[in-house]
């Protein structure tokens, strides 16, 4: 019975995605979640909720004030609520809320978030092409040259990231911004931004690693396949069928005088 039995030789995918792949786009997709998530959400800074501290909680876009009054304000008007950070209930207070150091972490987090985007967009589209087609995504240069640019990308939103958490720690805890500092922290919309620029560091080694791979591997042929799949190639064997004759004397070679050299057929021996 188990003479009868055929055996189906092992399928090989030449043209699978790789481990290297799939934990890049994991990690990219990861970052952009995380990235989303810090850019979209207003608790960067959070006050302690059991004492009274003029802001309650900030974001990139929403601030959340509990009594907060502009220093030196003569008529001691107070902010409350939560409020787009760009309104115009802010007018007056616009560069105290927003100082520079702010608006520059404003536009680092929205680079970050474009860097994600388009990383993930390659990795998406290359993947689903290949698995779809069964052809790799144009050229092995062209491949290599996709994959560094995604790993730039990736690395490049990694290291927006870290400045971006290096100067809002910095400048979150300074008294002349929000007043009574001691009394804040910083809440989870932070840490999310904080995580994402791992996974985008993680994501772009992995990327950049598999860059080096396809940079390195030979095209793939049939033989290649069949010995991976572990199917013996066929013995080359010498054709004895085919009859040799021996190259007739031309002109040329006559006034070379190599006519001593060829020898005579068989047909030309039956006619003598």
């Amino acid at each position: 019975m188990a003479a009868g039995r055929k055996q189906t030789p092992m399928k090989v995918n030449e043209f699978g995605l790789g481990y290297l792949f799939w934990f890049g786009l994991v990690c990219s997709g990861g970052a952009l979640f995380c990235v989303f998530v810090s850019f979209a959400s207003p608790y960067w800074y959070k006050s302690w909720s059991r004492v009274h501290s003029p802001i309650a909680n900030i974001g990139m876009w929403e601030v959340c004030l509990s009594g907060w009054v502009k220093p030196y304000d003569p008529r001691m008007n107070a902010y409350v609520g939560c409020w787009w950070i760009h309104s115009t209930y802010f007018s007056d207070v616009w560069d105290l809320i927003m100082p520079p150091w702010f608006r520059a972490v404003q536009a680092l987090v929205i680079f970050t978030l474009l860097c994600n985007i388009a990383s993930t967009a390659l990795l998406v589209i290359a993947g689903f092409f290949q698995l779809i087609t069964q052809k790799h995504f144009g050229t092995k240069e062209k491949r290599f040259r996709l994959h560094m640019v995604i790993a730039i990308l990736l690395f490049a939103a990694g290291g927006l990231v870290l400045i971006t958490a290096l100067v809002f720690a910095m400048k979150a805890k300074d008294p002349n911004w929000m007043p009574r500092p001691w009394l804040c922290y910083f809440s989870w919309s932070f840490g999310f931004n904080v995580i994402s620029g791992f996974f985008s560091a993680f994501g772009g080694i992995s990327i950049f690693i598999k860059s080096t791979e396809i940079r390195k591997k030979e095209e793939k042929g049939d033989d290649n396949i069949d010995r991976r799949a572990g199917i013996p190639l066929p013995p080359i064997q010498p054709r004895n069928d085919i009859p040799f004759y021996p190259k007739e004397p031309s002109e040329q070679d006559s006034r070379n005088g190599d006519t001593a050299s060829v020898t005579p057929s068989k047909h030309s021996e039956s006619f003598v």
